[in-house]
């Protein structure tokens, strides 16, 4: 049985784990403080990407927005994802994408004519997601650069 990180190239592989697992551990676990998913710049970036981040109150399941319903066979970029160990929403979102590479949940999938990065964190003991995205490979990396700016100076 194939693996779905086996979808995504060594290069993909390396720069989930150098930008995202190792930037979480050595960063985020010391200070999660400063970030803001208002930061202008960031705030530009998904604006013109149509990145929809849905961030989600509560420790529940998350759920994929109605007007998403359709996401697996639509072309829409977007992250609905829950709060991680209390943290704000950019941590939080890194945390979670963390998860998805250090554990397997994340793959490339063709939707339209664009490949998309697809992310599903699920806890197997509680049976819950508790991020579920998408977003075109080509997008990808200035996103999480984006989102690391966010951090006050």
């Amino acid at each position: 049985m194939a693996h779905k990180y086996e979808t995504l190239s060594d290069a993909e592989l390396l720069f989930g784990y150098k930008e995202i697992v190792l930037y979480y551990e050595t960063v985020i676990t010391h200070d999660s403080k400063g970030f803001d998913v208002g930061e202008k710049e960031f705030q530009s970036f998904i604006k013109g990407h149509q990145i929809v981040l849905f961030f989600q109150n509560n420790q529940d399941e998350v759920a994929v927005h109605d007007s998403l319903k359709d996401y697996e066979s639509n072309p829409v970029a977007f992250f609905s994802f829950s709060p991680s160990k209390g943290m704000a929403q950019v941590p939080s979102l890194l945390s979670h994408l963390r998860n998805c590479f250090a554990h397997g949940g994340v793959t490339n999938k063709e939707i339209g004519k664009t490949t998309y990065f697809c992310f599903e964190d699920y806890d197997p003991i509680t049976k819950k997601y508790s991020l579920k995205g998408q977003i075109p490979t080509t997008q990808f990396k200035e996103f999480i650069n984006k989102l690391k700016q966010s951090k006050s100076k």
